[in-house]
């Protein structure tokens, strides 16, 4: 049996709001049709972090011109990156080129192709 939030589908209160592969059972709790449906569009909105750096871990390919503080040096990855944009709820990112690789957008452009 499907259940949606510990309720099972099918009870007062519970519906589909999508079809197919974006389908998804709310049980919001609100009185109108029109307040299902904006909760249901706000539970499917996604969160994209606006500005944010990453780099590498210094290590060749990817050396550093500029190194980032020592408390940052191990916090920019890809890698961290993406286990932290995970834990949050973010679905994704608009990356922007840091300072530790100047002009060389290799590490960046290996990242964002993952």
């Amino acid at each position: 049996q499907l259940f949606a939030h510990g309720v099972p589908v099918g009870q007062p209160g519970v519906f589909d709001v999508f079809e197919g592969p974006m389908s998804a059972t709310f049980i919001p709790f609100c009185d109108t049709d029109a307040q299902k449906i904006r909760f249901a569009v706000f539970a499917l909105e996604k969160i994209i972090d606006s500005h944010l750096h990453i780099w590498s871990d210094g290590q060749a390919p990817y050396q550093w011109v500029v190194d980032p503080p020592p408390e940052l040096q191990s916090t920019g990855t890809y890698e961290t990156l993406i286990r932290s944009l995970e834990s949050a709820g973010v679905s994704g990112a608009l990356v922007v080129q840091p300072a530790n690789h100047k002009y060389d957008h290799s590490y960046v452009l290996d990242a964002i192709s993952k």
